[in-house]
């Protein structure tokens, strides 16, 4: 089965748009979880930790290489990042 990736404006426009549905159904409160979606091989887009999904923007979310655990944004990730 082949992995569906998507390009990273995509991916962080599911991102946010998850987080407030989640939000809207009470699933979650605040920022409990956490969401993430890969954008190709080497790359996902996480949440970051601590900022709730109600507030939380496309510019807020952390991008993450796998390959080193580097990570690029203003936050930092989520702290199962790992896990992602």
């Amino acid at each position: 089965m082949k992995t569906q990736l998507f390009a990273k404006e995509s991916a962080c426009a599911a991102i946010v748009e998850t987080g407030h549905a989640l939000i809207e159904k009470k699933l979650v409160a605040g920022s409990w979880g956490n969401i993430s979606c890969r954008i190709d091989e080497n790359h996902f887009v996480i949440t970051p930790s601590g900022l709730d999904y109600e507030t939380m923007t496309a510019v807020d979310l952390v991008l993450m290489d796998i390959r080193n655990g580097v990570c690029c944004g203003a936050h930092k990730p989520s702290s199962e990042k790992g896990v992602h």
